[in-house]
């Protein structure tokens, strides 16, 4: 009875928090609509990076069948776990407590490596990318979103407004489109959301096409496709 009292309360936090986040001008449920369109299907075995609070794995345990998540924060994770619990799909999901720099996984284990708003999080983004690229199986893709300079200027305003700093490490996503392309020889693609982008990169295989439609267009020179999101 006192767990399911916690979880309860720890979903009403949740809610309250996105509702504050949609008053600032970011709706929770429309960005992760947005990844999710991007990270879909899930076939196969699915890697998060960044549990966070939860709100994507949540996403990501409805529709795959088996998902591995990685945080170098227990806390988060148990917060997270509490939320998977309540939704009755928490026996999906693996938790692995670690640093994203250095995965304790082995080469090609994940069909999709997906992470969401976490990159502005990362010291070295570059270390985390390359470990992403490593547990990537071929013809598999990493999915990476984050907020845009709008995201940005959203959540600063929430957090000024209560006192606090919204940490951020500085990057430029044509940068981290490069380092995929580069250093993963992937076909790279990107779409631009509400207060939100999402990076898509194929990873080699010949039986992997990347889309052409659906906002996404390809630059046949650099090897990367831009697009917008279909509204």
């Amino acid at each position: 009875m006192k767990h399911r009292a916690q979880l309860m309360e720890n979903m009403a936090r949740r809610r309250q928090r996105e509702e504050v986040y949609r008053r600032y001008g970011y709706d929770v449920e429309r960005a992760l609509d947005f990844v999710m369109s991007a990270a879909e299907p899930l076939m196969g075995r699915v890697l998060e990076v960044g549990t966070g609070k939860g709100r994507l794995l949540s996403r990501l345990a409805q529709q795959a069948e088996e998902v591995v998540t990685v945080d170098i924060d227990a806390g988060e994770q148990r917060m997270a776990r509490l939320a998977l619990e309540l939704e009755g799909t928490a026996h999906r999901v693996r938790f692995v407590t670690a640093d994203a720099a250095h995965l304790p996984f082995g080469e090609a284990e994940f069909d999709v490596v997906v992470s969401m708003n976490t990159l502005h999080h990362l010291a070295d983004w570059r270390a985390v990318l390359r470990e992403m690229i490593r547990v990537s199986a071929p013809g598999g893709r990493i999915v990476l979103a984050d907020f845009d300079e709008e995201g940005f200027r959203i959540f600063d305003r929430i957090h000024r407004d209560e006192g606090r700093v919204h940490g951020r490490v500085f990057y430029d996503p044509e940068e981290v489109a490069r380092f995929l392309a580069q250093e993963g020889g992937m076909q790279v693609g990107r779409r631009q959301g509400p207060a939100q982008w999402v990076m898509v990169g194929w990873k080699a295989s010949p039986a992997v096409v990347p889309p052409s439609g659906r906002g996404w267009q390809r630059s046949v020179s650099r090897g990367l496709f831009h697009g917008s999101q279909d509204e």
